[in-house]
């Protein structure tokens, strides 16, 4: 087992969201290796600093847990023998903690150790290059475990010193507690909801409801959909099914933010939010990619499931997209369909952030917007997320896909956009940060649960060349103003 004196870095003790470490200490040089990366990076840290695996079962260690964002697991033949490895990792499940298990070996997991880790997010290190391996590692943490990025080391807190008290100390300080947040509490609901409300409401005066302005595809699937935050009714989804194509021309210039229309690939477009762009009801879908495939001759790898025509269309990397939109284009401005002030691109992650029904105002990059406004689904505000909901991990909803589902199979937002919240994550236009060539994706997938991950407001990155079987795109239609 490693000595104290091997450990690479000080454990973080402090209030900001942090990563809890859990590994056999058989295994120390090369977790410690891999944690010592992502301290360097500037992620938040914490792991036992040398506890003996045969001690019992540590208050020290349970806090930390208890404290803990987000859950990391060294799986190996060691680790999955450790005792407490394995009342870590019940613990971090019972707790809904957002996981991710590391396998540093091909093993095989035990039986009642497999079942309970079915679902969990997994990265295989020993089968994938280091390049692979640091990619997928770096879109799977959450960004709120990483100090800022001023590239400074975030220095430890001192670990707390206990703090006698007496029962009658340990009264006092409950009840104050408790006054603390019945006074939040009616603070919140006397003063900061209705001012809310009264800030809905206006807006709603002031703006032409963007539902009543879905085309007519779109409107089979709303008749009896809820709007704004109620939940979506739990009948069974039906995929909505596209009619034939009505080419219509293009907004007039300046007028695109008023109008729906459908485009030559029978895809309809409406206002979301952001004068002058309208979006795609729903993502490109297989057969509306397929057409671009055939006609440039772009890759495009074999899925590892079955498709319809229908789904989205996966395994698209941001190059790949923006390389379907200028194809697109250029195609239809050739035909006298688009003017020449008048494109197809991906949204920006301000214009997604208004279609989803944000209002971000902060103005700082996706990384430092990702899970600021906490609470706020697609759906609603409830958790979990009702059957209905969309298109997410089968350990949440119950949604009857396992992959990915065709487009429409849910009900639509208020814009009239279907899968705002599930089925594929959706390239945006921006880069996540500072890091050369990682853009943003919105919307979450098909495999996913966590709660964070599913907010509005969560931002996720990835390599704007990968191609991945969760990644698809959403276009915009951008109108730009004439030159005198």
């Amino acid at each position: 087992m490693p000595s104290v004196a091997n450990h690479p870095f000080d454990a973080y003790h402090g209030r900001e969201p942090y990563i809890f470490v859990s590994y056999s200490h058989k295994d120390g040089t090369e977790v410690f290796s891999e944690i010592s990366r992502l301290n360097q990076h500037g992620y938040r840290i914490w792991y036992d600093e040398g506890i003996d695996p045969g001690n019992e079962w540590t208050e020290e260690i349970a806090r930390a847990l208890e404290g803990a964002a987000y859950f990391m697991v060294f799986i190996s033949e060691d680790s999955v023998r450790s005792t407490n490895v394995r009342n870590e990792i019940n613990f971090a499940l019972n707790r809904g903690k957002p996981f991710l298990a590391i396998h540093l070996a091909d093993i095989k997991l035990p039986s009642g150790l497999e079942l309970r880790m079915a679902d969990i997010q997994a990265i295989y290190r020993w089968q994938i290059s280091d390049d692979q391996y640091y990619r997928k590692l770096e879109r799977a943490l959450l960004p709120t475990t990483k100090r800022g990025d001023t590239g400074e080391a975030e220095p430890a807190s001192p670990k707390p010193a206990p703090i006698p008290a007496s029962s009658g100390t340990r009264w006092w300080i409950g009840a104050g507690i408790a006054f603390l947040v019945l006074g939040m509490l009616g603070y919140y609901f006397g003063v900061v909801l209705p001012a809310e409300r009264k800030s809905a409401e206006i807006a709603e005066q002031k703006t032409v409801s963007p539902a009543q302005q879905t085309t007519t595809q779109a409107k089979s699937d709303q008749e009896n959909a809820p709007s704004g935050n109620v939940a979506p009714t739990p009948a069974p989804p039906t995929p909505a099914t596209p009619p034939p194509p009505v080419v219509t021309p293009a907004p007039a210039s300046g007028t695109a933010a008023g109008q729906s229309w459908t485009n030559s690939l029978g895809v309809s477009f409406v206002p979301a939010g952001t004068d002058g762009v309208l979006f795609s009801i729903w993502d490109v879908r297989v057969k509306d990619y397929a057409v671009f495939v055939k006609e440039t001759g772009q890759a495009w790898p074999k899925t590892d499931f079955t498709q319809t025509d229908n789904d989205p269309a996966i395994d698209v990397s941001w190059d790949d997209a923006n390389a379907f939109c200028a194809w697109l284009t250029k195609k239809e401005q050739a035909e006298g369909k688009l003017a020449s002030n008048q494109e197809y691109r991906l949204p920006t992650d301000a214009e997604w952030s208004k279609a989803v029904g944000l209002n971000e105002v902060s103005g700082g990059t996706p990384e430092q917007e990702s899970g600021k406004v906490q609470g706020v689904y697609p759906w609603g505000t409830e958790w979990p997320p009702p059957k209905g909901a969309g298109n997410y991990s089968e350990s949440l909803t119950h949604d009857g896909y396992s992959y990915t589902s065709p487009v429409g199979s849910f009900a639509a937002n208020p814009y009239g956009l279907y899968d705002m919240g599930g089925n594929v994550w959706q390239w945006c236009e921006d880069a996540y940060d500072n890091l050369p060539g990682y853009r943003v994706l919105r919307g979450a997938a098909w495999d996913m649960a966590a709660f964070e991950r599913l907010l509005s407001s969560y931002r996720s990155n990835c390599d704007q060349g990968n191609r991945r079987g969760d990644n698809g795109f959403r276009l915009v239609m951008a109108t730009s103003p004439t030159q005198p």
